[in-house]
């Protein structure tokens, strides 16, 4: 069944607003997460960017991180992770052809957490993790999605607006 141009247009559009949506949602679970790790030091949530965690459980987890020194760089670099994703979610909501910087942050944020993973920096692989590994390929895929649909509607002679 071949859809037509308007339809093929709102199914556009509707990629475009999902792949806005799912950064988001990431930002805004990153977000729970700094919070639940700030006040209860509880590092079992899944549904994070790697990037924060790494820089919360840093401070738990190495013996050598102890002083005001390191927990000062633990804070600014979640800090300065957590408005990265800030950023590529105003920067997606501005402008959808910026979906871009959410995906490259996204995949630096993925390689980074398999890396960690894969390393056992902080432990022995759980089975647990692989469930944030879907996570953020269920992300990933989303923005894929919304960048094609970008570039699908430049090649119909149409300007993808924020939506």
């Amino acid at each position: 069944m071949k859809l037509s141009r308007d339809d093929l247009i709102k199914r556009y559009r509707t990629d475009i607003k999902s792949a806005q949506g799912v950064i988001a949602m990431a930002t805004v679970l990153s977000l729970i997460f700094i919070i639940e790790g700030a006040f209860s030091r509880s590092f079992d949530f899944l549904f994070s960017t790697a990037l924060t965690q790494f820089f919360l459980k840093a401070a738990e987890f190495s013996p050598d991180f102890n002083g005001s020194l390191p927990t000062f760089v633990s804070i600014a670099g979640t800090a300065v992770c957590f408005l990265l994703f800030i950023v590529a979610l105003i920067l997606a909501r501005k402008d959808v052809k910026k979906l871009w910087f959410g995906l490259a942050l996204y995949s630096f944020d993925t390689a980074f957490l398999i890396g960690v993973d894969i390393s056992g920096y902080f432990g022995a692989f759980k089975k647990e993790e692989i469930i944030d590994l879907v996570f953020h390929a269920f992300i990933m895929v989303f923005l894929v999605v919304g960048i094609a649909a970008v570039r699908k509607l430049e090649k119909m002679g149409i300007k993808p607006e924020p939506i």
